[in-house]
């Protein structure tokens, strides 16, 4: 063990001289993907794991080494351990951590809790801004009623390699023999060619835990991976569909479902879904029929946009795939079964109105006058816009207007000035002056278009322009208390 900082220094710099390296356990050179980047907190902390334990087998499992022979930053580092428990281990590192920098870090172990699908006791904390997770290598074995494995052993790498969902996911970094392992022998090969493979016979693999057959799915989302022909198969028994209702709870599908329509191939996961034929099972029979093909034809139109925000995207495609559904039903797939907040309901439903009144606007292009396109945004009481005019599409079939060419119209006419405005002459001030009845909508409606079209008016303005509105219609009177007393 090295003993002092000295000793540390000279350990960074023998990993230094790696920070970019691919070395295959075979020996192969065959591997066309990107070498994996160290940055600055990684070789930091694998410097101290190898301090801690240099004549182990210390491995980076997983994710970490998918993306970053994937060249994709990753700040989860889960750590596999093949001869003590993560808690053994982290207190050892910890505590060489605390000596070496000064500071106080501590873990979190958390306690096996089958009840809450946490089957193994598992350590995590922050090193070097890194989350980090550490437990034993391992092997599991399954009922047929529950995801969660009825018993856990320590495992060698090759049965830790075997329990994982997909070999791409299986792989290994050995921090002392600094090489990447592949026991599936596959892995590396599907990473190449972008296949999401089982590393053992993908009807057990599902079986055991049928969430990674939703998982799976997700993976083909982000990554723009294949599924193999077995796992499809598979994905298809009545079996696994029997046990994903039975294993798998709602929060958990709905997670799933949510990281897939944050991703950038949201049709192509509802496709797969299709394609299983579990659409009544993730969501309903009625709400899941033609949503492949709705949020497809948005997805489309979101492309025309130079960069679409984040919750953008996940609401247009939301309000598009719930587009043919009733409000009760949208409520009762996204709270009931998905378990997504009411809040994503809501917005949904709201979108899907205003939708409604944009429809009129741009039913031959792009608004002939930019005041109605304000005045849309002063009734919305919102500044979205892309969703709304995704779904006015996606419902009429027209190809315009583009968003690009709307963009350009919102920016240039500062149409989202109408978002928040307030009147500058109340409701019932105006129907005290003309008398009610149905002129009092027409007045108000007028009255708003004209102070948005002549920004920085006073509320004496807006008097004066109401008495015209009444003198123009031949309405006697007027009003009797000066405008500054009634606000």
């Amino acid at each position: 063990m090295i003993s002092s900082r000295n000793g540390l220094a000279r350990l960074q710099q023998r990993l230094e001289g790696r920070r970019s390296f691919f070395r295959y356990a075979s020996g192969s050179s065959r591997a066309r993907y990107k070498a994996i980047e160290l940055d600055e907190a990684e070789l930091k902390l694998f410097s101290l794991l190898n301090r801690v334990k240099p004549d182990s087998d210390i491995r980076i499992a997983g994710g970490w080494v998918r993306d970053k022979l994937l060249g994709k930053t990753c700040e989860d580092v889960d750590i596999a351990l093949e001869d003590e428990t993560g808690a053994v281990f982290s207190k050892a590192l910890l505590a060489e951590y605390n000596r070496l920098e000064g500071s106080a870090a501590q873990a979190v172990t958390l306690s096996a809790r089958p009840d809450q699908s946490k089957h193994l006791e598992t350590t995590m904390f922050t090193l070097y801004g890194k989350s980090i997770d550490a437990v034993h290598l391992r092997k599991e074995s399954y009922t047929e009623n529950s995801r969660v494995p009825a018993e856990v052993h320590f495992g060698t790498p090759q049965e830790d390699s075997n329990r994982r969902d997909f070999t791409i996911n299986a792989l290994f970094y050995n921090l002392r023999s600094e090489k990447i392992e592949d026991f599936t022998g596959r892995g590396l090969r599907d990473l190449e060619n972008g296949i999401l493979r089982t590393p053992v016979d993908p009807l057990t693999t599902l079986g055991d835990d049928p969430l990674r057959l939703l998982r799976g799915i997700r993976f083909a989302c982000q990554l723009g991976f294949e599924l193999e022909d077995d796992f499809k198969s598979a994905a298809r028994d009545e079996r696994i569909h029997a046990a994903l209702e039975r294993k798998v709870s709602r929060e958990r599908v709905g997670n799933e479902i949510k990281k897939i329509f944050t991703s950038k191939r949201v049709s192509t996961g509802l496709r797969l879904i299709e394609e299983f034929g579990i659409g009544g099972c993730v969501f309903s029979e009625g709400s899941f029929q033609g949503m492949p093909g709705r949020v497809f034809a948005v997805e489309k139109i979101l492309a025309e946009a130079e960069k679409v925000a984040a919750d953008e995207w996940l609401n247009s495609l939301v309000s598009a795939a719930f587009s043919k559904s009733t409000d009760r039903e949208v409520e009762r797939v996204v709270v009931e079964k998905l378990r997504w907040s009411r809040t994503i309901a809501k917005a949904a439903l709201s979108i899907l109105r205003r939708s409604g009144h944009l429809a009129p606007l741009v039913e031959n292009g792009l608004p002939e006058d930019p005041i109605d396109l304000k005045y849309w945004f002063y009734k919305s009481k919102s500044d979205s816009w892309i969703p709304e005019l995704a779904l006015v599409r996606l419902a009429t079939g027209a190809p315009h207007p583009l968003l690009k060419e709307m963009q350009e119209m919102v920016e240039q006419e500062d149409a989202l000035t109408g978002v928040g405005m307030k009147p500058l002459l109340r409701g019932d001030v105006i129907a005290r002056r003309l008398g009610g009845g149905r002129i009092v909508g027409i007045a108000i409606d007028q009255m708003i278009k004209w102070q948005l079209r002549n920004p920085g008016t006073q509320a004496k303005d807006a008097e004066e322009w109401l008495e015209t509105f009444a003198s123009e219609r031949g309405i006697a009177g007027k009003l009797l208390t000066p405008v500054e007393q009634l606000y």
